[in-house]
């Protein structure tokens, strides 16, 4: 005897719910979010959906489906369910704890801003570095010496010279925009961490972690692994023949001697 497949409508009534949001996908699964969460009158409805929406943006590029990221999260309702209304308050008992946590996450901001600082004093040295590279690379291949800045350079060696600049000035382009992706990701994620402890120690529902790895688009991020390669090619191969070209040309392995470059 054959037994019938189970579906949404034959299922028992404590499964129903459960079965739905395996089949949801992200936009019903917010649109019923933020529903539920109006109507308990939660205070930031769309600061909260949009933590969720975050969530399911990290979760997308990784490779999850939405129906897996929303069956992992729970059922909508329930999820709103944890937030308390905001004319009910916060409990007394947990006035303390939320006091205490906001002290020390405080505190702790002060070694977090030293990091912060650091993170952004980084992406901006590798980002002058793309730029001074990219002028002295035009500059060598254009023959340009502005200021007589630029010592003595046979014109194939500068022509060299200035392609292996402006191929690190391309890595050194493609690493900023690296870096300062990381630098906000790393900052979002900690202001997002503060923001889950402060709940948490007031006995609300956290909302999902944000990932400390900032993630770009497939397209994104395939032309910017492209560049990376093509930029390490050119800064390399550039800087052997620029060597081999100005070696050649000195009849000395150590040129820079002869023509005196480092010779105030």
């Amino acid at each position: 005897m054959k037994s019938k497949r189970k579906t949404g409508s034959n299922l028992p009534e404590p499964s129903k719910k459960y079965w739905r949001v395996m089949n949801m996908d992200q936009i019903t699964f917010l649109n019923d979010l933020e529903k539920h969460l109006q109507a308990r009158k939660i205070a930031d409805v769309d600061g909260i959906v949009d933590e969720y929406r975050e969530h399911f943006r990290f979760k997308l590029a990784d490779g999850y489906p939405e129906a897996e990221i929303a069956a992992r999260l729970g059922a909508p309702q329930e999820i709103a369910s944890q937030y308390t209304p905001a004319e009910a308050g916060l409990p007394k008992d947990r006035n303390g704890l939320k006091t205490l946590t906001a002290i020390g996450l405080s505190f702790l901001f002060l070694f977090a801003l030293a990091i912060i600082i650091s993170f952004l004093s980084w992406v901006i040295v590798v980002g002058a570095t793309a730029v001074a590279s990219a002028v002295l690379g035009i500059a060598l291949i254009g023959g340009f010496n502005p200021a007589g800045l630029i010592p003595f350079i046979p014109r194939a060696g500068s022509i060299m010279m200035g392609i292996s600049s402006l191929g690190l000035a391309l890595f050194a382009g493609t690493g900023t925009i690296y870096c300062w992706r990381y630098s906000l990701q790393w900052i979002k994620a900690y202001f997002h961490w503060n923001h889950r402890c402060l709940a948490i120690a007031a006995g609300r529902p956290a909302s999902p972690p944000i990932a400390a790895i900032p993630q770009f688009q497939p397209r994104t991020r395939r032309w910017l692994r492209r560049l990376t390669g093509l930029a390490l090619a050119v800064f390399g191969i550039g800087f052997v023949l620029s060597y081999a070209v100005l070696a050649l040309t000195a009849g000395n392995f150590e040129f820079w001697h002869v023509w005196g470059w480092f010779v105030s």
